[in-house]
């Protein structure tokens, strides 16, 4: 479970580490890549599931 805002991942980007935040409160259900995988601009990287 997550809200708004909440901090859910750190990605690092030429030695620049940039957090990554939920833009709204529910649940993820999937986490799309594992822990040091490389990832492109525009990626899925979690997928939440809405509460209500």
């Amino acid at each position: 479970m997550v809200v708004e805002g909440q901090k859910v991942g750190v990605l690092e980007a030429m030695k620049t580490f940039n957090v990554v935040e939920s833009d709204r409160a529910g649940r993820i259900v999937q986490i799309a890549f594992d822990d040091h995988a490389a990832v492109q601009s525009g990626d899925v990287l979690f997928v939440l599931e809405d509460l209500g």
